[in-house]
């Protein structure tokens, strides 16, 4: 039911009522006399930033995903799953930033997360909700055990593409933006921007007359059989090399007590890699490509004009000549 805040009626000064014996403050649902503590956010703001970015990072996604777990678990919907997973990249991105050290480059990482979350959210929502359900997840979701794995593997995913951005905003040295910051957003613009239009490309042939017995090589997917996985490789690469300048740090030493010394001042750097590297293999070697490729194959890989097309078309990056 709606909320009201009881102390207004009773002229409260904050608008709050207080438990007898308590000095929690406490807001009543309307309708009834259930009674709920108010939620300390600076408190728990202060703790998270004491606890540091990586665990901020956890415990948001964390939380988002469990919510996305529970519903679908419940409701057996495929309609939050891309809502919720892809939606929490955006909500780690500005808390993290909020309460991390600040600065330029850590405001522009959050402002290319956060449209990068929201656009593809959206989209991807915007589909379920003309299809109705994801062949992909028609299988994965047989068993409570199956709902949890993805769940739980979508978290991870999360977790691990924002490091870069976590760690860059708990990082004491934040650098001012220089030649390799202009790059880095230039490289995010041509990823988010390929990304974006290969998605509305293939979900318009999708839906034309032709889309339902021929594969897609229209416009981007001309160049490229997945652009789409091409721009969201750019766009987790690009996040790296935003954030690499604000977490390298000198080594000391010479020799091997250089590469070691590199290694061990250089932690974070080396975790914020795992972002664009755990990209490519995600995409190329688990999800994305391969299961792309093999439903094209199934569905088409008997017609000779497909064959050519993949013999002459890269897999993920255009060819320069």
């Amino acid at each position: 039911g709606n909320v009201e805040h009881i102390g207004r009626e009773r002229g409260y000064r904050d608008g709050f009522a207080t438990l007898k014996g308590s000095r929690q403050p406490t807001l009543r649902l309307r309708g009834g006399g259930m009674q709920l503590p108010r939620v300390h956010v600076k408190k728990l703001a202060n703790a998270l930033k004491m606890a540091g970015g990586l665990t901020t990072s956890v415990a948001i996604v964390g939380t988002v995903n469990f919510i996305g777990f529970v519903i679908t678990l419940t409701t057996k919907t495929h309609k939050v799953t891309d809502l919720l997973g892809t939606g929490a990249f955006a909500i780690s991105a500005l808390a993290t930033f909020l309460l991390g050290e600040g600065g330029k480059r850590a405001a522009i990482s959050t402002v290319c997360i956060s449209l990068w979350s929201v656009r593809l959210a959206g989209f991807l929502f915007y589909r379920i909700l003309k299809t109705s359900k994801d062949e992909r997840l028609s299988n994965a979701f047989k068993s409570p055990a199956e709902v949890a794995g993805f769940w739980v593997a979508s978290a991870l995913w999360g977790i691990l593409c924002l490091l870069p951005h976590t760690l860059l905003n708990f990082s004491p040295q934040q650098p001012t933006i220089g030649p390799v910051g202009v790059l880095s957003v230039a490289l995010w613009a041509v990823g988010f921007g390929v990304e974006a239009v290969a998605d509305w490309q293939k979900w318009a042939f999708k839906n034309s007359e032709a889309g339902s017995r021929t594969w897609c090589a229209v416009g981007l997917w001309r160049f490229s059989r997945h652009p789409n996985y091409c721009g969201e490789i750019l766009v987790w690469l690009a996040s790296f090399l935003l954030a690499a300048p604000a977490l390298a740090r000198p080594a000391q030493g010479a020799g091997l007590g250089a590469v070691v010394g590199v290694m061990a001042s250089n932690r974070d750097l080396v975790l914020a890699a795992l972002s664009p590297l755990f990209t490519t293999l995600l995409l190329t070697k688990v999800s994305g490509v391969p299961l792309a490729e093999a439903r094209n194959d199934e569905k088409f890989g008997g017609q000779e004009a497909y064959q050519t097309y993949k013999r002459n078309t890269p897999v993920l990056f255009p060819k320069a000549w």
